[in-house]
Protein backbone atom coordinates (compact mmCIF):
# COMPACT_ATOMS: atom_id res chain seq x y z
CA UNK A 1 0.00 0.00 0.00
CA UNK A 2 1.34 3.23 -1.21
CA UNK A 3 1.88 5.75 1.67
CA UNK A 4 0.13 9.02 1.57
CA UNK A 5 3.10 11.51 2.63
CA UNK A 6 4.82 9.67 -0.40
CA UNK A 7 2.49 11.20 -3.43
CA UNK A 8 2.52 14.82 -4.70
CA UNK A 9 0.10 16.75 -3.42
CA UNK A 10 -1.64 18.26 -6.06
CA UNK A 11 -3.67 20.99 -4.69
CA UNK A 12 -0.46 22.46 -3.44
CA UNK A 13 1.24 21.80 -6.68
CA UNK A 14 -1.29 24.04 -8.37
CA UNK A 15 -1.12 26.96 -6.01
CA UNK A 16 2.26 27.09 -6.67
CA UNK A 17 1.81 27.15 -9.97
CA UNK A 18 -0.74 29.87 -9.74
CA UNK A 19 1.65 31.57 -7.42
CA UNK A 20 4.48 31.46 -10.16
CA UNK A 21 2.23 32.79 -12.68
CA UNK A 22 1.13 35.63 -10.58
CA UNK A 23 4.09 36.96 -9.77
CA UNK A 24 5.41 36.70 -13.37
CA UNK A 25 2.33 38.54 -14.48
CA UNK A 26 3.26 41.10 -11.65
CA UNK A 27 6.68 41.46 -12.60
CA UNK A 28 5.42 42.61 -16.38
CA UNK A 29 6.99 39.63 -17.49
CA UNK A 30 5.99 39.77 -21.65
CA UNK A 31 3.22 37.59 -21.81
CA UNK A 32 5.15 35.35 -24.32
CA UNK A 33 8.01 34.73 -21.85
CA UNK A 34 5.35 33.81 -19.06
CA UNK A 35 3.26 31.36 -21.33
CA UNK A 36 6.65 29.92 -22.12
CA UNK A 37 8.02 29.93 -18.77
CA UNK A 38 4.74 28.10 -17.44
CA UNK A 39 4.85 25.49 -20.32
CA UNK A 40 1.61 26.56 -21.87
CA UNK A 41 0.68 25.47 -26.17
CA UNK A 42 -0.27 28.88 -26.43
CA UNK A 43 -0.35 32.32 -25.56
CA UNK A 44 -4.01 32.21 -25.63
CA UNK A 45 -4.31 29.43 -23.06
CA UNK A 46 -2.04 31.59 -20.51
CA UNK A 47 -4.46 34.95 -21.33
CA UNK A 48 -7.33 32.26 -20.61
CA UNK A 49 -6.22 31.16 -17.80
CA UNK A 50 -5.07 34.22 -16.02
CA UNK A 51 -7.59 36.93 -17.66
CA UNK A 52 -9.01 37.13 -14.11
CA UNK A 53 -6.22 39.03 -13.08
CA UNK A 54 -5.79 42.58 -14.23
CA UNK A 55 -2.51 43.50 -15.83
CA UNK A 56 -2.36 47.28 -16.12
CA UNK A 57 -2.79 47.67 -12.78
CA UNK A 58 0.04 44.42 -11.99
CA UNK A 59 2.56 46.39 -14.09
CA UNK A 60 2.62 49.09 -10.94
CA UNK A 61 3.43 46.54 -7.98
CA UNK A 62 6.95 45.17 -8.90
CA UNK A 63 8.65 47.76 -7.17
CA UNK A 64 5.87 47.88 -4.34
CA UNK A 65 6.61 44.66 -3.15
CA UNK A 66 10.86 44.31 -4.53
CA UNK A 67 10.23 41.85 -6.45
CA UNK A 68 12.72 42.34 -9.40
CA UNK A 69 13.39 39.66 -12.20
CA UNK A 70 15.96 39.90 -15.03
CA UNK A 71 13.07 40.62 -17.79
Amino acid sequence: MRDDRTRPNRTRSARARHTHATALLRAAVRLEVASELLTHGSVQTTMDTYDHLNTDNLAEEPDRVGFRGPW
